[in-house]
């Protein structure tokens, strides 16, 4: 199969829809993490979730739209560049950097489990969401 097939068998739909799902429960987590630190429990660590979370957000939102950008170069027979993972790693730097730089306010550990959250979506989300995959 060539590169090109590939792209026109795929439907963008589907990675609007998926994307969608995950920042709807990415958005779900950060508010979740939020009251929790509002609540008292472990307040550093849930707000520095919070901000990993919010960040890895912006990273999907960055891969769904570079995919996009690839999916309608090759259709085009374009070829362009793209800095989707140097932005990516961008933000985590700034994310972390955050955390380093205000320690009283968000806790180091939970800004990297928050950065991991959708890369851990997208491990899992093909099982959990078995029946919208399959379609």
């Amino acid at each position: 199969m060539r590169f090109a097939n590939f792209w026109e068998e795929i439907n963008m739909n589907d990675y609007t829809s998926i994307a969608k799902r995950f920042s709807i429960i990415t958005l779900v987590v950060v508010s979740v993490s939020l009251i929790v630190a509002v609540l008292g429990f472990y307040p550093l660590f849930f707000q520095g979730l919070s901000l990993g979370a919010l960040f890895s957000l912006f990273s999907l939102l960055s891969t769904y739209f570079q995919v996009k950008r690839v999916g309608n170069s090759v259709q085009s027979g374009r070829v362009k560049w793209f800095f989707g993972t140097t932005s990516r790693i961008l933000l985590f730097v700034v994310a972390i950097s955050i955390a380093v730089e205000f320690p009283a306010y968000f806790h180091l550990i939970g800004v990297v489990i928050g950065l991991m959250f959708t890369y851990l979506l997208l491990l899992i989300g093909p099982a959990i969401f078995r029946k919208s995959f399959s379609n």
